[in-house]
């Protein structure tokens, strides 16, 4: 056959071959487009702890596999009716949490199911709001109680992915393959968010629940060693007690800790003579001032509204550019203040003193409380007193 023969023989059949493959795909979508999705999560879980392996156990002469029995006791824990009932507790706990779907806990279908499962009345009952754990104990116990209700059903007896019947059949363990130590876990379920959390809840509450086995077989050796410390520790303390008691007896002085207790009782003592010091000289100090007319300078020697004003004047009247020519001319920083910033800055000055003379003029108050001696008065106590108290002594002119 040659290659005209082929090209007329694929136009004879074009259409059986372009319509078949149609007819096909539509079959195939139309007889599966009901089918239920299913998602399947896994998980490898390391169980050096069922083993007994550790990373000096090939240094061991005697060293050998003990974990023939003990991956069974972990496949038994993992299939127990209290592990499946906790996973589905958890579960439930989450997807009672929600007010609306969430593709990362459980999507729409799911969880318009659910909310057909519980009742509102019920819902209103169950601590929902707040911290997750007193919402797990509520679910836990309805789970056992005496009487029926939805949680109950919904755990124990349903067909819902949070039922121990359904949990068992579709959550999957197998056992370690030769001599390793790993665990394959697996779990198949319609919503994918709902394969994640489960196996995630799974492997925590098989860690928990296996953990507190394991340590439970040693709670007897390490409680008699516990005991046997606080009877040594209770032995020490009525050894230490008594020799105390025997020091202050007999007056026996432990020379160390006296001198550590001299030491820091001197340096103590230093200090707060130190601060005593201080605190005397300070107040001398101020008393000395009193009755004296540096009393009446030194107090009222700086205003600082004052000094703000002339800052201001200083930055806003004196251009930057005098100071630069003065110190390209050579002046120093005293020569400038005195022939460039001092001559521009007699407005200032007189404002200053101004403020200055009002003050001190209508100022009594400081010379009251300072002075003491008649001779020291300034016009101004003078002159209260005349208008004031009506009085005038010779001794004050």
């Amino acid at each position: 056959m040659n290659i005209n023969a082929f090209l007329r023989l694929l136009r004879q059949h074009l259409p059986l071959l372009i319509l078949l493959p149609i007819l096909t795909a539509a079959t195939a979508w139309f007889t599966t487009r009901n089918e239920p999705k299913v998602f399947k999560s896994e998980s490898t879980l390391y169980t050096g702890l069922a083993s007994g392996y550790s990373l000096t156990s090939d240094k061991q002469a005697a060293f050998g596999d003990r974990s023939a029995s003990a991956f069974d006791n972990l496949l038994t824990t993992l299939y127990s009716k209290e592990t499946m009932l906790q996973v589905g507790v958890n579960l439930l706990a989450d997807h009672l949490r929600l007010q609306q779907p969430d593709s990362l806990v459980l999507g729409s279908v799911s969880f318009r199911k659910l909310q057909t499962e519980i009742p509102l009345s019920l819902r209103y009952q169950l601590p929902i709001n707040g911290d997750v754990e007193p919402l797990r104990a509520a679910l836990d116990s309805l789970s056992k109680s005496q009487t029926n209700n939805p949680v109950k059903d919904l755990l124990l007896t349903s067909e819902t992915y949070y039922s121990v019947r359904h949990l068992t059949e579709t959550l999957k363990g197998t056992a370690r393959k030769a001599t390793n130590d790993i665990l394959l876990m697996e779990y198949t379920a319609d919503d994918p968010a709902v394969a994640q959390n489960t196996l995630r809840y799974a492997i925590s509450v098989l860690n928990q629940r296996y953990s507190l086995f394991k340590t439970s077989e040693t709670n007897s050796v390490v409680g008699y060693y516990e005991g046997k410390l606080a009877a040594a520790k209770e032995k020490l303390d009525q050894a230490e007690v008594n020799l105390k008691a025997f020091n202050v007896r007999h007056n026996v002085l432990d020379f160390d800790a006296e001198s550590k207790n001299v030491a820091a009782s001197q340096e103590a003592l230093s200090r707060e003579y130190s601060q005593e010091q201080m605190r005397r000289d300070a107040a001398k100090a101020s008393i000395d001032m009193l009755d004296k007319r540096t009393a009446m300078v030194i107090p009222n020697a700086l205003s600082i509204w004052n000094m703000i004003v002339c800052r201001t004047y200083f930055q806003s009247s004196i251009p930057d550019e005098l100071v630069e020519a003065a110190e390209l001319d050579g002046c120093s920083d005293l020569q400038t203040i005195w022939h460039v910033v001092l001559p521009l800055s007699a407005p200032i000055i007189a404002v200053i003193g101004l403020f200055y003379a009002v003050g001190h003029w209508n100022s009594y108050f400081n010379a009251l409380i300072y002075l003491t001696s008649a001779n020291l008065y300034p016009l101004q106590i003078i002159l209260r007193n005349i208008l004031v108290l009506h009085q005038m002594d010779a001794t004050m002119i």
